[in-house]
């Protein structure tokens, strides 16, 4: 089934690809809109920005534009423009889902890592679909296995642009030696162990061959081995990328070994220092350096939350979200909800944030970045979080629109023709119902997601998942929303109450109105304990709470049929 699947996604791409690329030489004008730019210092109203070849040709205002006679004008009056969303750090090669880290949970005996990797590479193609639909139009793979960069030539036109770092070169003691030792399958490691200077030149040599947009340092220190020890090795890593004309971005999080690696040259940091406050001289020397430092505050924040067995998503995070990882959270065994580890990382959340408000006020370079594929954190719509969370820390407007464009675009490249809407550009950019200034809630309200020149409607990028549809059902049940639960079935829908081999409910207009008098009278709520996915039948252990009357567990089946559920069969014991 699933050869047939991809078969058809890839005949349905390459048939519209050639349709994409004549659409893209064509020439467009987009007229009307509120231009909101890093590269303007105010708002562009009534603006014209013109399109020719997938790339920004001219961009002014209405009254002072002249359109050209060939173009096809889209007025997009009461709207809002900014350049297409860039997430600066993810990591194709781990799904977010429960059994993605085994350096960190190791759950290989409950569930086999290489089944984990294998999703990922399944999923590739409807996860490439989730960034655009999220409104990202271009991400950083902050590093994985050598095999990561196959996605080159897997990538279609329906995906964002891509960067890659090579596998990540660490400074590590023997046991944590061992323990990223898990996360290689097949000789084909995410993480390699340098011994000093002298290796770690070869192994920047060897990564050359993949021909990386970057080269990434894992800097860590430890209770037996101080970050001095191996700044030597830091040091040869930089010298030998910069000597080859690449650039490095170190995961250096304590504040010492983030000084040193700014110390040896480091280009990027992929994380802010998460250990204590920063001084006034690390703030100086990243200014004098103009090293760009990555945010990542939503992994701590879900990464805390998986701990607690209580990850709370967003509404776009429930919606683009892959399901499978979604489900697999509710998998945590319980001796693994550890509330301590969850309190220190709720305080760690509020120590970057901090840290990255004195950053940005500083005028160092912030960008916007995820470090998407680690447990708890979506491919795609968790970008969305991220900016809430910088947002609740008080970054402004425009210190939000600089990290997630033009910021994020430097990390991306180190002559980036993306992040900002000019001419010679890429034409990727958004059309919003919203106002970006007023609050970052505007970056989900996408009208269209152009790319390349080429308009996309966010709803068509988004994929549909049967468990994407039980979800969402399932959310309108516990907000007691009739018309929004009504509304995931079919017409003729049918529910059974096993073992009664007939219906007891039959069509929409029943089962809204016995759902109606259900919410109306018990307000009841049901999680899901477990979930299995199997075509287009999902299947939920659910255990639902009705207040004082009392509490049930239940084994639903849906079967899902034209993007609606068709079927339900119920069994329930209390």
């Amino acid at each position: 089934m699933f050869k047939i699947l991809s078969s058809l996604f890839m005949t349905f791409v390459m048939g519209n690809l050639a349709l994409s690329q004549a659409f893209a030489q064509n020439t467009i004008a987009y007229k009307g809109a509120t231009l909101v730019d890093p590269g303007h210092d105010a708002p562009l109203e009534n603006s014209v920005i013109i399109v020719r070849d997938g790339l920004i040709d001219v961009v002014g205002t209405a009254d002072s534009t002249p359109i050209p006679p060939d173009a096809d004008t889209i007025d997009v009056s009461g709207h809002w423009i900014t350049p297409g969303l860039i997430d600066a750090h993810i990591h194709f090669s781990q799904s977010g889902g429960l059994y993605t880290r085994p350096d960190g949970m190791d759950l290989r005996k409950v569930r086999p890592y290489e089944s984990d990797r294998a999703h990922s590479k399944a999923q590739l193609p409807l996860t490439l679909r989730r960034y655009l639909a999220s409104g990202i139009t271009s991400v950083v793979d902050a590093g994985g296995p050598k095999s990561n960069f196959a996605i080159r030539e897997i990538a279609g036109d329906v995906s964002p642009r891509i960067a890659f770092a090579s596998p990540l070169l660490a400074t590590l003691t023997p046991d944590f030696a061992e323990r990223v030792a898990r996360l290689d399958l097949g000789g084909d490691p995410t993480i390699i162990p340098v011994g000093g200077p002298d290796e770690a030149r070869k192994l920047v040599q060897e990564q050359l061959k993949l021909k990386p947009d970057l080269i990434k340092i894992w800097y860590i220190d430890s209770p037996v081995r101080s970050a001095m020890d191996s700044y030597d090795t830091v040091a040869a890593i930089i010298d030998e990328a910069h000597k080859n004309g690449l650039r490095v971005a170190a995961h250096a999080t304590e504040l010492e070994t983030a000084r040193l690696a700014v110390q040896a040259g480091t280009d990027i940091l992929v994380h802010t220092v998460d250990d204590k406050p920063i001084d006034d001289a690390f703030v100086a020397a990243l200014k004098t350096r103009d090293v760009i430092v990555i945010s990542t505050v939503v992994v701590y924040e879900h990464v805390g939350q998986l701990r607690s067995r209580e990850v709370v998503l967003s509404p776009i995070e429930k919606e683009l979200g892959d399901p499978v990882v979604i489900s697999s959270w509710k998998e945590t065994p319980p001796e693994m909800k550890n509330v301590a580890i969850a309190d220190i990382l709720n305080k760690r959340v509020k120590l970057v944030l901090a840290n990255l408000k004195t950053l940005a006020d500083a005028d160092v370079r912030v960008a916007a970045g995820t470090d998407a594929g680690n447990p708890g954190t979506l491919h795609g719509p968790s970008l969305h979080r991220e900016l809430a969370l910088l947002e609740g820390a008080g970054f402004s407007a425009k210190q939000i629109l600089r990290a997630a464009t033009i910021d994020a675009a430097d990390v991306f490249s180190a002559n980036p023709d993306i992040g900002t809407i000019a001419p010679g550009k890429r034409a990727d950019f958004l059309v919003l119902r919203a106002n970006p200034a007023q609050s970052v809630a505007a970056y989900q309200e996408i009208d269209r997601v152009v790319f390349g020149g080429v308009s996309h409607d966010p709803a068509a990028l988004a994929p549909f998942s049967p468990a994407a549809l039980v979800q969402r059902q399932l959310e309108a049940y516990n907000a007691h929303d009739t018309a929004a639960f009504a509304a995931s079935y079919a017409e003729d829908v049918e529910l059974f109450e096993l073992p009664a081999s007939e219906p007891q409910t039959v069509g929409r207009d029943a089962l809204t109105s016995r759902y109606d008098r259900l919410f109306k009278k018990f307000k009841p709520n049901c999680r899901v304990l477990s979930r299995i996915v199997e075509g287009d039948y999902v299947i939920d252990q659910e255990f639902c709470d009705f207040g004082t009357h009392g509490r049930l567990r239940a084994t639903a089946i849906y079967q899902v049929e034209d993007d609606l559920i068709r079927r339900v069969w119920l069994a329930t014991r209390r």
